[in-house]
């Protein structure tokens, strides 16, 4: 097992959108977060993730990850999110660092108050995402 392990939280947690970005299956495995809370960011149809005493935060871990995929991940992020080391839990296994991307403390005004949904988001927004990132960023 080599490689980079890498939580999401939001839009990456579909595979669909992983596989546009970065060209590549990854493994995955349920997993939560602890201390963080996802909101919708405003204007936009994904979320951004940042710390809260008390939050938790369920997801997907993605493992494997190479350089090449992680290169193409920090582009798609962008200056709203840094790419951080947590802890997190993946269901039924002991817990584990994990790469993860957080909105930065300047950017957190940009995020609403309520929590993110990815039910809604595939539901409303999926199809056109993924269009949009088979004609380049922004999605």
């Amino acid at each position: 097992m080599g490689g980079h392990a890498l939580f999401a939280y939001g839009t990456l947690e579909f595979p669909q959108v992983m596989r546009a970005l970065t060209g590549r299956r990854f493994r995955t495995s349920p997993a939560c977060l602890k201390g963080h809370v996802r909101l919708t960011v405003r204007g936009a149809v994904y979320p951004g993730l940042t710390p809260r005493a008390g939050g938790e935060v369920s997801g997907t871990l993605y493992r494997g990850l190479d350089r090449k995929a992680i290169r193409r991940l920090d582009a798609f992020e962008g200056p709203l999110y840094r790419r951080r080391v947590v802890r997190v839990q993946p269901v039924g296994e002991r817990s584990m660092t994990a790469l993860v991307y957080l909105v930065t403390p300047r950017q957190r005004r940009r995020l609403g108050t309520t929590n993110w949904d990815p039910v809604v988001f595939a539901g409303r927004h999926l199809t056109t995402y993924l269009r949009r990132l088979r004609h380049g960023y922004p999605a």
